[in-house]
């Protein structure tokens, strides 16, 4: 039936169209339409407001959610929306102002207290950072993001206690949560409780092994405690995740020098040397492996090669002149071992060892006149 109405009608206006006289006449005119209410203006910023937020147009959503507060001035969700684009947009104190506009109406919105503690705690304010996120807390206590942002805050202002039982207050919420385990040994750490530092770390580490940085940690705390063969694993995997870090290398190998696998560490520093020639710290603690060894020609010549790179190394000439006493050379380990006497690390240690030369000197000479008296 409509659809034969529709016919009717189409007929109609092309037979009135084509009637003699008809082409001249005009139109009838066009309705107007009816004008959208502020209400309706309003909300059509704002959803434009909300798509530009939702892609990221931060200032486009901040002009738009204005224009729909123009309209309705106390439109709520243009509040709040413009209230989180300030947020987005990195413009603290305004957004301060609309999320505390927000919640003279709301003030039992959690989201938007917290969102106003966050802005007092990147501006600095950590005191009304707590006293908000405390309010929320009250009405979420099982946000483990709260008790971590808490936790920051309360190591910030240098509360330790406070903070620890921030993070632990997170972690019994979110048991494995990286972040606030690192966070929490980061904060042991500062605070010299290294053996506390070393089981976060741990855990840290038995939930992701490769995690590069909680396993440098890790080998940091652990040599720290003299916990040598704990150090030398942990670097160990450092080394299978990151094999070209000469740094690492370094730390395994002085592991393993204080855990008296000598052998091991000689052939860490070697590696370190023959793949990076101007890593000088390597040539210091090998050239006393030598010595140690008993091997003073591979000494002078690593000493040597190694003075070359820093001709200031004051280690290396003791090492040299410790050499050379091996090699019963004591008039010229005297000679090395001066220049290194005015030195403030080996300075004590080079005159010592000059004592000791003129003493080694003495004692030959006491005993080539026993010699000579016995014949």
């Amino acid at each position: 039936m409509r659809l034969a109405l529709r016919i009717s009608i189409l007929l109609f206006a092309v037979v009135v169209l084509f009637l003699p006289g008809c082409a001249a006449q005009k139109g009838p005119k066009p309705v107007a339409l009816p004008v959208a209410t502020e209400e309706e203006e309003a909300l059509k910023f704002a959803l434009a407001g909300k798509d530009s937020l939702l892609a990221g147009r931060y200032e486009g959503a901040i002009a738009l959610f204005r224009q729909s507060l123009e309209k309705v001035p106390n439109y709520v969700d243009a509040q709040k929306g413009l209230a989180i684009a300030l947020k987005e947009a990195g413009k603290n104190e305004e957004a301060i102002a609309e999320h505390l506009n927000v919640l003279r109406t709301f003030p039992d919105d959690a989201q938007f207290r917290a969102g106003l503690a966050y802005l007092y705690l990147v501006s600095d304010s950590l005191d009304r950072a707590v006293e908000e996120y405390l309010k929320v807390v009250r009405k979420t206590p099982d946000d483990d993001k709260i008790y971590k942002n808490l936790g920051y805050i309360y190591s910030k202002k240098g509360s330790f206690a406070d903070a620890v039982m921030a993070y632990e207050r997170s972690l019994e919420i979110r048991p494995r949560d990286l972040e606030t385990l690192k966070s929490l040994a980061t904060l042991y750490m500062e605070n010299d409780l290294l053996a506390e530092a070393a089981d976060v770390f741990e855990k840290i580490f038995a939930a992701d092994s490769s995690d590069v940085s909680a396993a440098r940690n890790l080998t940091s705390v652990s040599m720290k405690l003299e916990n040598y063969p704990r150090a030398i694993a942990v670097c160990r995997r450092v080394l299978v995740l990151d094999p070209k870090s000469d740094g690492d290398r370094f730390i395994l190998a002085n592991a393993y020098q204080r855990a008296k696998q000598t052998d091991k560490a000689a052939a860490e520093f070697e590696t370190i040397i023959a793949g990076n020639p101007d890593y000088r710290g390597a040539y210091c603690s090998l050239a006393q492996i030598y010595n140690e060894k008993n091997l003073p020609a591979k000494t002078i010549a690593l000493a040597s090669k190694g003075i070359e790179k820093d001709p200031n190394s004051a280690c290396l000439v003791c090492a040299w002149g410790k050499a050379l006493e091996l090699q019963s050379k004591f008039e010229e380990a005297i000679q090395m071992f001066s220049k290194a006497s005015g030195d403030a690390q080996w300075g004590q240690y080079a005159e010592t060892m000059i004592k000791r030369q003129q003493s080694l000197i003495d004692r030959r000479e006491f005993e080539k006149k026993k010699k000579e008296r016995k014949r």
